[in-house]
C-alpha cells in the first residue's frame, strides 16, 4: 500500500508554518532560492561532506540511524510525526533528488509505503538529529554521519531551517586539532616524542597519552600551562619516557598521544613506537 505523509497533507503554507514549530528553525518559503554556505568554516567543512543529492544524503543517514538504534528507538523518535500507531520503519530509500520513501510494517506484517517530498524530509531529518544527538553521531553510526552533515547542511542553507545542531559540530568537528607528524630522539636514558599539530579553530588546550600494545604507561593528560615534564612551544609538544636507554633494563614502548582541546574533545590521536636507537620521523597524510 502506498500513501502521503498522514500528518503532513496540509499544502504548503500550512507545513511551513509546522516546521517553523520546531525548535530553533525560520520560517520556509515554498520556493526557496539556493544559498551559499555562510561561513568560511562552513566552506571548508563542505569540501569534506559527500557531493551527493539531499535525497541519497537523508537516505543513507536515516538507514543508518535505523539500523544503530532499532525500529523500536526509531520510531520513538519520529513521535508525532503521524505514522500510523504500531506501525514501524523497515527501510528508508531516497525519491528523487529531494525526498524520500519510507516503508512501514504494522504488526500485522502489511507495509505502507509513504513519500515525503523535501519539506517533509527536512522536518525527518530534524527528527532524526534530535534523536542521535551531535556529540554522539559519529560514535554511534561511523562514517554515514557525513551523509547527515551534508542533509542538516541543505536544511540550514536551503531550507533555512536553523536545527542546524549537526551542522555545528561538523564545523567544531572539523576545527579539531591534526596531528600532523611525530619525532623522536634519544637523550642519556630517555628517549624524547615530539608531537606537531595544526590547531586551525585556535582549540588546543593540551595533550595526553597512555600505553598501547602492552606498554605501561598510565594514561596522563596535560595542559599546555602546566605540561609537567613536556615542553610545549607553537604547534609542538615534547615529552620524555624514561627507557633506561644504555643500561641492562633498556626497552621499548608503544604510546597513544593525542591533543585535548578546551570544549573537552580530543584530536585524532597518534601511536608512536619509541625505542633507544636513532631519531625516527613520521609525516602523517
Amino acid at each position: 500500500m502506498r500513501a502521503r505523509w498522514p500528518l503532513l497533507e496540509l499544502g504548503s503554507a500550512l507545513l511551513a508554518a509546522v516546521l517553523t514549530a520546531i525548535p530553533g528553525s525560520t520560517t520556509i518559503a515554498a520556493e526557496v532560492a539556493p544559498k551559499q554556505p555562510s561561513s568560511p568554516d562552513s566552506q571548508r567543512l563542505l569540501q569534506d561532506l559527500p557531493n551527493v543529492q539531499f535525497g541519497k544524503a537523508a537516505a543513507v543517514c536515516g538507514q543508518a540511524i535505523l539500523k544503530a538504534v532499532g525500529p523500536a528507538a526509531f520510531i520513538k523518535g519520529l513521535k508525532g510525526l503521524g505514522l500510523e500507531e504500531g506501525a514501524k520503519v523497515i527501510e528508508i530509500s531516497q525519491k528523487g533528488e529531494t525526498g524520500l520513501e519510507l516503508i512501514t510494517q504494522l504488526n500485522n506484517r502489511e507495509t505502507t509505503h509513504i513519500d515525503l517530498d523535501v519539506f517533509e524530509a527536512a522536518r525527518f531529518v530534524t527528527r532524526l538529529a534530535k534523536l542521535v544527538p551531535a556529540s554522539s553521531l559519529f560514535g554511534a553510526i561511523g562514517t554515514p554521519g557525513l551523509y547527515c552533515l551534508q542533509a542538516a547542511w541543505y536544511i540550514d542553507q536551503q531550507l533555512g531551517i536553523k536545527a542546524g545542531t549537526w551542522l555545528r559540530m561538523a564545523i567544531q568537528e572539523h576545527n579539531r586539532p591534526t596531528i600532523t607528524r611525530w619525532a623522536t630522539h634519544k637523550k642519556g636514558r630517555l628517549v624524547y616524542l615530539t608531537v606537531h599539530f595544526a590547531d586551525p579553530g585556535k582549540n588546543a588546550k593540551g595533550f595526553g597519552f597512555k600505553g598501547v600494545r602492552g606498554s605501561g604507561w598510565a594514561e596522563e593528560n596535560h595542559s599546555f600551562s602546566h605540561p609537567l615534564y613536556g615542553r610545549v612551544s607553537d604547534g609542538q609538544v615534547t615529552y620524555p619516557f624514561n627507557h633506561a636507554c644504555g643500561t641492562a633494563r633498556q626497552r621499548e614502548s608503544d604510546v597513544k598521544f593525542w591533543i585535548n582541546t578546551k570544549s573537552g574533545t580530543r584530536s585524532r590521536s597518534v601511536v608512536a613506537h619509541l625505542k633507544c636507537g636513532d631519531r625516527t620521523v613520521e609525516i602523517l597524510s
